[in-house]
């Protein structure tokens, strides 16, 4: 795999109006034709591998986005990806009904509003990655045209493809472009589809916790949404722990300067009748009888009974400390998703390296995290999902 970041350039397209735009950041997913080439937004092919993944029958959908042309260069550039649900699919059988285009139809208008269908894809598991006679003749049928593109994936042995229909064949690519945009209607489609994922998925792994749409790629950069969201939080929950750590600090000061203050004046009384003792066989009977009728009369407040000296209770500060210290980490494990038995509620804008972050300090527990709950990297989080943390 090799990855190349490009500069932003504008082309000047031919046969359309304007100028159409190339990403920024780019990541090169093998070799991509000079001739043809195509771009994937990553929230796009993050969905076409979690919907791989959930179960092994065939699925069908449409990819959605732009196709523009300069210098004898076809740049098709995919968006977005829909999925047809409902549909009869079987590597014998691909039919692409009225029904199934009014469904498409209305998806399109509520989601990708503005979108052009560039394509369709194929996934299955255990399919053989070979362009058969059924989808030869489905995309020749429905899909006719030199800047439509087949994408099949195969989920078990993680490859995929694209097939493009040129010089009257339809002919595998050699690689694409992975592109990264912010795609908001990409991440609100997906949002629903994960509403709509029935229970008994959720059953089968228990102990699984749906992820965000995608782990963030080792050097991609951080998206800024996020990277705001992220900000927000660690900064609310930075002030809460400073607060927290401020009021047992200062309780644990006072807890002390009053032990030594207690303990300065146990001491100070001891040292006065020891102090006493020795002086009371060379002085004379009258100062001895004085001082026996004061002690009777006036006993010093600050000379503490014998049984409160032994009694003393060394043990409530201690109590007192812990039990604040013990409320004080509860609050900073609530103001960071944490729950008591070890497990982290997903928040709003997390992905996996961000909680390893937070509750670790760095991104190296993302494997354990991810082993510890099942987890794939390409699979979701959502708020209010729980984690459990090695």
């Amino acid at each position: 795999m090799i990855e190349v970041v490009y500069k932003e350039e504008k082309k000047e397209a031919v046969g359309n109006e304007g100028f159409f735009h190339i990403p920024k950041n780019i990541r090169q997913i093998g070799e991509v034709s000079p001739a043809h080439k195509i771009y994937m937004e990553d929230y796009a092919h993050t969905f076409l591998v979690r919907i791989a993944q959930q179960r092994p029958e065939a699925k069908v959908g449409l990819l959605l986005g732009r196709s523009n042309w300069a210098a004898g260069v076809t740049y098709i550039f995919i968006k977005s990806a829909l999925l047809i649900e409902g549909m009869d699919v079987s590597p014998e059988h691909i039919a692409f009904t009225e029904e199934v285009w009014q469904q498409a139809d209305e998806k399109i208008r509520e989601y990708f509003a503005g979108q052009e269908i560039v394509g369709w894809f194929f996934i299955m598991q255990e399919c053989t990655m070979e362009l058969t006679d059924v989808l030869y003749r489905t995309h020749l049928n429905y899909f006719g045209g030199n800047d439509k593109l087949l994408y099949m994936m195969e989920p078990l042995e993680k490859e995929e493809a694209f097939f493009q229909y040129e010089n009257g064949c339809m002919n595998r690519q050699k690689g694409f472009y992975l592109y990264y945009d912010k795609n908001k209607p990409m991440q609100e489609y997906m949002i629903e589809m994960n509403k709509n994922t029935p229970l008994e998925d959720k059953d089968l792994v228990k102990d699984k916790a749906v992820q965000d749409f995608r782990k963030i790629i080792a050097g991609r950069p951080v998206r800024e949404e996020e990277e705001k969201a992220g900000f927000s939080l660690l900064h609310a929950v930075g002030v809460c722990v400073l607060i927290g750590a401020i009021a047992v600090g200062i309780t644990y000061l006072d807890d002390i300067r009053e032990a030594r203050e207690t303990t300065a004046r146990t001491g100070q009384t001891k040292r006065t009748v020891l102090s006493d003792d020795r002086t009371t066989p060379t002085a004379p009977a009258e100062e001895k009888e004085e001082e026996k009728a004061e002690e009777t009369q006036t006993p010093s407040p600050t000379v503490p009974p014998v049984e409160t000296e032994k009694t003393e209770k060394p043990e409530e500060p201690k109590d007192t400390e812990e039990q604040r210290e013990g409320q004080a980490a509860d609050a900073a494990i609530q103001g960071r998703g944490l729950t008591a038995n070890g497990s982290y509620v997903v928040q709003n804008g997390d992905t996996l390296s961000k909680i390893s972050k937070r509750v670790y300090g760095s991104t190296n527990q993302v494997d354990d995290i991810c082993r510890l709950n099942n987890l794939q990297l390409s699979d979701i989080i959502y708020p209010g999902q729980i984690i459990l943390l090695p």
